[in-house]
């Protein structure tokens, strides 16, 4: 057989390959709700599974000393504050910097001052489930992950989506409203 011949058959052959009838693809706007709630419930846990061993990581390598919570959230108190802490009906004024686990900053996200409420969810709810914690002059530090912080979305030009952070949050003040 010649050149031509065998590229003949091979360019025949990847035809008729081709031509076979594949599986039928079912858009995700075809599919029964159950099964795409399904496939992205167990995107979800894979996705939290793989973002809790990147934060035990962390952690352990950088004898990171602090206590995770139920929510997620570590917490390593830097100086101890006074007085009674916070309630969610408070507006408190805090000082905070946010870096990413290996120490990214970003400029928009260190040391800010804000006076905030905290009950209208003005912040992200990890911040908000932190300073809950906090007593007045309290300084700590708080591994948010993801689901807590910036989400799939993440900060833009800052925090990519899916990235876990570290917070240092100083609480100035806290208000109590009637």
């Amino acid at each position: 057989m010649n050149y031509k011949s065998q590229i003949f058959g091979f360019i025949i052959g990847i035809g008729l390959l081709s031509c076979s009838d594949p599986a039928p693809q079912i858009p995700v706007n075809k599919m029964e709700r159950e099964d795409v709630k399904g496939s992205l419930m167990e995107m979800n846990k894979q996705f939290y599974d793989l973002e809790n061993e990147e934060i035990t990581r962390f952690i352990d390598s950088t004898k990171w000393q602090g206590k995770r919570e139920g929510t997620g959230i570590g917490i390593r108190i830097i100086k101890e504050g006074n007085g009674q802490k916070v309630a969610l009906t408070d507006d408190v004024t805090i000082s905070y910097s946010i870096k990413m686990l290996d120490g990214t900053t970003c400029d928009k996200l260190t040391k800010v001052v804000k006076t905030i409420n905290l009950e209208k969810g003005e912040m992200i709810m990890g911040m908000r489930e932190a300073i809950l914690g906090m007593t007045i002059s309290e300084t700590s530090e708080f591994i948010i992950p993801s689901y807590m912080a910036y989400g799939v979305v993440g900060f833009p030009k800052c925090i990519p989506g899916w990235t876990p952070i570290i917070c240092e949050i100083t609480l100035i003040d806290s208000n109590k409203r009637l």
